[in-house]
């Protein structure tokens, strides 16, 4: 019985996060779309094309980042990924993100990447 549950209970943490990493896939395709869109400028705030461009690239690998930290905190990212790959990019991203006053993603991964950044100091 509870290894009934405990297959249950991990059946339901993957639909969980194979559900936001479609949605975060579609997402990442939709700002791509945009981001080579000749219409760009219309859907950015009135920013200059090359600006809208590099937010929307920012945007772009901010949510990549999101849904790495979302798989990890769900055990679907193993540590070495997690302390090799994640945290070095986020490292390089976030200064980037905040001078572009961009306040997205979840407000569990915008946490995540502030002690990402304080812990290297």
């Amino acid at each position: 019985m509870q290894a009934n549950t405990r297959s249950l209970e991990e059946n339901r943490r993957l639909t969980l996060a194979q559900a936001y990493e479609d949605r975060t896939i579609a997402l990442l395709d939709n700002l791509r779309d945009i981001r080579e869109s000749p219409c760009v400028t219309v859907v950015s705030s009135g920013d200059d094309e090359d600006r809208a461009r590099f937010r929307m690239s920012l945007r772009w690998w901010v949510n990549y980042l999101d849904n790495v930290y979302y798989q990890y905190q769900h055990g679907f990212i193993d540590e070495e990924y997690y302390q090799n790959q994640f945290k070095t990019s986020v490292r390089r991203i976030a200064p980037t993100r905040h001078a572009a006053g961009l306040q997205e993603p979840r407000p569990s991964f915008l946490q995540e990447m502030e002690r990402v950044l304080v812990e290297r100091r």
